[in-house]
């Protein structure tokens, strides 16, 4: 074994030993020492000092929307996948997360069915199913319970023909 080898071997352990300690929230050096600043430092450029809470009980549950959309007599429901790369689907799904706020729901969901109105110039009716994916707990899941979509409100948009779009 070259010594650059041992070198990167040791470098390899001591981060895997810190991110052990960061997963049990452990610092290795007294809390005020520069030991410990370095540690902390170190911690927030690497990401070993992450936690690793999302698979606690107390990490939110994912937010989603259907759409009823009513044109011409018919009727049909489509979700709300953006098209698009990953950056796209990051932002849209970090608008859906605002759901989880009473106070910015229907305001969200608005502006949600305001897009599809977009879309579907045509339609006379959008009602807005906001949704929650319902995770049980793992003793729940044990005994055979399911993560599932719970609908908490449906907000109604009709298309007011007498008020002019922006394109109009």
């Amino acid at each position: 074994m070259t010594r650059f080898f041992g070198l990167k071997a040791t470098l390899a352990l001591a981060h895997l030993a810190l991110v052990v300690c960061g997963a049990a929230r452990f610092l290795p050096a007294p809390r005020e020492s520069r030991a410990a600043r370095l540690v902390l430092m170190y911690g927030e450029y690497s990401g070993s000092n992450n936690g690793y809470g999302f698979f606690a009980p107390s990490v939110a549950s994912p937010w989603d929307v259907r759409f009823s959309i009513y044109a011409d007599g018919e009727g049909w429901v489509e979700g709300a996948s953006p098209e698009g790369n990953n950056e796209v689907r990051l932002r849209f799904h970090t608008v859906l997360g605002s759901l989880s706020k009473d106070e910015l729901r229907e305001p969200v969901a608005a502006s949600l069915a305001a897009k599809k109105f977009t879309s579907y110039p045509r339609a006379e009716l959008i009602n807005t199913h906001v949704r929650v994916l319902d995770l049980p707990t793992m003793e729940e899941y044990r005994a055979g319970q399911r993560p599932e979509w719970v609908t908490v409100n449906v907000y109604s948009f009709a298309h007011d023909p007498s008020v002019a779009t922006a394109g109009e």
